[in-house]
């Protein structure tokens, strides 16, 4: 396992690789798969989704739409444990990206509005029509940000099965919680 994990050539497309390879996801869970990280990722922590506007948002609603969750079946879909990081700290990193993404000017600029939260244990409880676990959450901390995890989506058979765990997936999250002035 950490060979897998010690591979910086796994961390692309890291959901997508876990599914093809023989691991077992949920060990994977059960131990910190950085050297960066305070440990392994409790059920009761919060996890904060950073939100970007206009790709993430459905311009109808203000709320996050789908786009927002499909990192989960390729690349991973990156949140933060708040309780590593803090809201000060999840609300700071989305304004840099904002800045960052704004100075490359290589496609349509990016707004940050926040982030949406949810607890690990809700996205780990996600289960499939045959009662088994749809998602993993997994501790990938960086030098750069040591609250960093993934959540990657472990198992559809068919679009169908994806969308309704996207779907899922994003009903256990709450509301915006857009940064203070």
């Amino acid at each position: 396992m950490r060979a897998f994990f010690s591979n910086a050539a796994n961390h692309e497309n890291i959901c997508e690789k876990l599914r093809a390879s023989s691991l077992q996801c949920a060990q994977c869970e059960e131990t910190s798969v950085s050297p960066h990280s305070p440990g392994a990722i409790r059920n009761d922590e919060a996890l904060a989704r950073q939100i970007f506007s206009p790709h993430q948002i459905n311009p109808d609603t203000g709320e996050p739409n789908a786009a927002a969750f499909t990192d989960a079946e390729k690349i991973g879909m990156s949140v933060d444990r708040l309780p590593v990081c803090g809201i000060l700290s999840v609300h700071r990193r989305g304004s840099e990206k904002q800045a960052a993404d704004r100075e490359r000017k290589t496609r349509t600029d990016i707004d940050y509005l926040g982030f949406i939260a949810s607890t690990c244990g809700a996205i780990r409880s996600l289960l499939d029509e045959k009662g088994e676990r749809q998602f993993v959450v997994l501790d990938t901390a960086t030098t750069a940000n040591t609250a960093h995890a993934d959540v990657c989506h472990m198992r559809f058979k068919d679009t169908k099965a994806k969308k309704d765990a996207r779907t899922a997936l994003m009903s256990v999250f709450g509301k915006l919680q857009c940064p203070t002035a």
